[in-house]
């Protein structure tokens, strides 16, 4: 059973990466889960509220500063952030 506040982030997360963006080099369109789960796998700083995307069909690096103000990227990139490192904490347990 997961905990509301969990819940609530899950949410959250999920309409976060229902958002797509454009690579400013190559102009692929990807969510930021396809970023973070695809280009940034093995980066630390995809879990220590990196404010930057990577594209994943060129690897092209830029700021995730389109269309949001930067207090809104922020909480979004904190809120991935935790997200990704409690399911990192967490991978290969069976939960249900």
């Amino acid at each position: 059973m997961t905990e509301p506040w969990e819940e609530i982030l899950v949410r959250n997360v999920s309409k976060a990466t229902a958002e797509i963006y454009e690579c400013p080099h190559c102009h692929y369109h990807f969510s930021i889960f396809q970023s973070r789960g695809i280009a940034c796998v093995g980066c630390r700083e995809s879990v220590l509220n990196c404010p930057n995307l990577r594209c994943p069909r060129c690897d092209f690096e830029f700021r995730m500063s389109q269309g949001k103000s930067d207090t809104d990227g922020a909480i979004l990139i904190k809120n991935l952030s935790s997200f990704i490192r409690k399911d990192m904490k967490h991978f290969g347990e069976h939960f249900g």
